[in-house]
């Protein structure tokens, strides 16, 4: 039985329209359409056909044969997706060429990377604008630092503050001929010079909206004399991810500054989404990559299929399978077991702990906080609108369960010690860490911290000094390398899981030996439980997009190989289908012989006469609904033909 065609056209504004060349019954119809939709394709109502991008072809081609059809492409589109070929393999050739200049370079340094940073170097130089998002603990700083102009190196770092000196460590080993100038204060912006790299936190970036005396906001235009040949390099780069923050839009104005002057920008985060999809818009949008990506916001709630909340806001769905394929046009993301098979990887233990009664009848008294508010908690997180009464009433009691935990953290800690083992402890609240003050022998540090001071702590604490080492997530979890202990205590968690994550890579990350045990101290029948199945649920949004986009260790980091577009481009022939004159139903007789075509279709009950011609006009009729003027009159005729009573 020959399998049912599918033709693929180019249009006019460069989309690939997607239709049944034969009509296909309920359940091959049923086929097409999840293999369009899993793949990028929509319908689109102003035209009535789906449509999807040419980058996302092959693997719509590949999936329409594994169902059981025949893709058949236009001239057009062939000729578009070999192109897209040349291109793609144009492209690899200058990769391998920055490869081979990279590992020279590298050898005459007496340095050397890991193959898969290598790589990750060869993808970043070569790209005006990315996103580079290998899991913690693989390096991203590294490749940064080795992606940057090797002929005459320009650069601004941003970062937060507690990591300059990380930054400034890290060129002073891999590119000593880079200058750090490592920025502090206030009006402390300038350009860096040729051979400079500008080390500074981002709160300290200039202002691109000023308050004057009566209270109105002007814009102002700081970067307009940005030099050409900058690479801006925007480490943790989720903290932009709200497009009103006032770092935010002081980061946004010197990246386009940076790329109108022929500069790059590289966004660097393990983490581009925190808690919601609408996260990842906005550093797409900060890095000028939403023409390659999405295209826009509708297009990006789509994919991820968002519906609007009827009070404002987007309730996020299931995340397409097309999302890991649009991504990596522009984000290369490295998994750690993938690329480092001996890399240790993590062993996680719930420990549950008593709480005194005082602390659960506050947890009591929360819960009730909730049900008076008419809403859950679940809801007060995912919506990102957490205020007002009842969340006081949640961070209090989250402090105190902290506080209530400390006992059980001390008796374990003493248990650590006994068995001489190093052991980091976090929590998401200072109290836990600051009674670590006096222990003897230990080591501690929150955001109150001076950067400089953190630095040496981390430093002493990775020299054998303490026999453990005290961080509040928000301080401790970025950054740092804590590889001397490979377990850790999490006394409680942050509400998002990514920063969660971010703390356990501190002991798990290059370096470390060990297989890593953590283990997470929790208050059974408390609100700790129901962070613990927010966090989970959170975490599935991000393993069902961003780690889609993970690229396999031996593959080139490209979004499409050559090969798959020539393979898309291979079966060319008609696809062409009546376009002038064509319109819906009109009128009963017509709206009758619909009806009727699409029956008689189904249950194949066209004679030989009429079949080719009948199921034609049925396929035409699924696709987008519309016959031209004459099509419709013979419709009309057969359907006549075969009714059991006239119309």
């Amino acid at each position: 039985m020959t399998a049912p065609r599918i033709g693929l056209d180019l249009d006019a504004e460069g989309r690939v329209t997607i239709a049944p060349l034969t009509y296909l019954g309920g359940p091959l119809f049923a086929a097409f359409r999840m293999a369009c939709s899993q793949h990028g394709a929509r319908y689109n109502h102003e035209i009535k056909a789906s449509v999807v991008l040419p980058a996302l072809v092959p693997g719509l081609a590949e999936a329409l044969r594994a169902a059981g059809f025949q893709p058949v492409v236009s001239e057009a589109l062939a000729v578009n997706l070999k192109a897209s070929a040349e291109e793609a393999r144009a492209t690899m050739a200058a990769a391998n060429e920055r490869l081979k200049s990279l590992i020279e370079d590298l050898t005459a340094r007496g340095l050397s990377l890991y193959p898969f940073q290598v790589s990750g170097v060869a993808w970043l130089e070569g790209r005006a604008s990315a996103m580079l998002c290998d899991e913690m603990g693989l390096g991203k700083t590294v490749q940064a630092v080795m992606s940057m102009n090797r002929t005459t190196p320009r650069a601004i770092i941003t970062c937060p503050a507690s990591l300059k000196g990380n930054w400034e460590r890290e060129l002073a080993r891999w590119r000593p001929e880079v200058m750090a100038v490592v920025l502090a204060g206030r009006n402390s912006f300038c350009w860096p010079q040729p051979g400079q790299a500008v080390i500074l936190n981002p709160d300290i970036l200039p202002k691109v909206e000023e308050e004057d005396e009566e209270g109105a906001v002007h814009k102002v235009k700081p970067f307009e004399d940005c030099p050409p040949g900058i690479d801006l390099i925007a480490d943790e780069c989720h903290a932009y991810k709200s497009p009103k923050a006032k770092r935010t839009k002081s980061f946004r104005a010197l990246a386009r500054a940076v790329r109108r002057a022929g500069g790059r920008t590289w966004g660097l985060s393990g983490t581009p989404i925190l808690n919601r999809p609408q996260e990842l818009y906005a550093l797409l949008s900060a890095f000028d990559l939403l023409k390659e990506t999405f295209g826009d916001w509708p297009s990006f709630c789509r994919a991820w299929g968002s519906t609007p909340k009827h009070f404002g806001g987007q309730e996020w769905g299931d995340p397409s399978p097309a999302i890991g394929p649009i991504l990596k046009r522009v984000m290369l993301r490295r998994r750690r077991e993938e690329v480092l098979p001996d890399l240790p990887t993590k062993t996680r233990a719930v420990i549950p702990v008593d709480i005194d009664n005082k602390t659960r009848a506050l947890c009591d008294e929360a819960r009730a906080a909730i049900d008076a508010a008419g809403i859950s908690l679940d809801q007060m997180v995912a919506d990102g609108r957490i205020s007002g009464a009842a969340f006081e009433m949640i961070s209090k009691t989250r402090a105190a369960l902290a506080t209530a935990k400390i006992p059980a953290m001390m008796d374990l800690l003493d248990q650590y010690e006994d068995d001489g083992v190093a052991v980091v402890v976090f929590s998401a609240h200072r109290a836990p860490i600051q009674a670590l003050a006096h222990r003897k022998g230990w080591a501690w540090f929150t955001g109150e911290t001076p950067a400089s001071e953190r630095t040496d702590i981390v430093a002493r604490f990775q020299a054998g000094e303490f026999k453990g080492l005290g961080a509040t997530i928000g301080a401790g979890g970025v950054g740092h390398t804590l590889t001397y202990a490979h377990n850790a205590l999490f006394v409680d968690q942050d509400w998002t899981p990514a920063l969660n994550c971010q703390a356990e890579d501190r002991i798990c990350r290059i370096g470390q030996d060990r297989g890593c045990i953590i283990r997470i101290l929790t208050a059974p029948d408390t609100i700790d439980e129901q962070v613990a199945d927010i966090l989970i649920a959170k975490q599935a949004i991000i393993d069902g997009s961003i780690e889609k986009a993970a690229a396999k260790p031996a593959e080139v980091p490209m979004a499409v190989h050559p090969d798959q577009l020539e393979a898309a481009a291979a079966n060319v022939g008609s696809v062409a289908r009546a376009a002038t004159g064509r319109r819906g139903a009109s009128g009963k007789a017509e709206e009758w012989a619909k009806g009727a075509l699409l029956a008689l279709a189904e249950a194949h009950r066209f004679s030989a006469r009429d079949k080719g011609f009948g199921e034609s006009l049925a396929a035409q009729l699924q696709g987008n609904g519309e016959l031209t003027d004459k099509q419709w009159v013979y419709a009309v005729k057969i359907c006549r033909a075969y009714a059991q009573e006239p119309i």
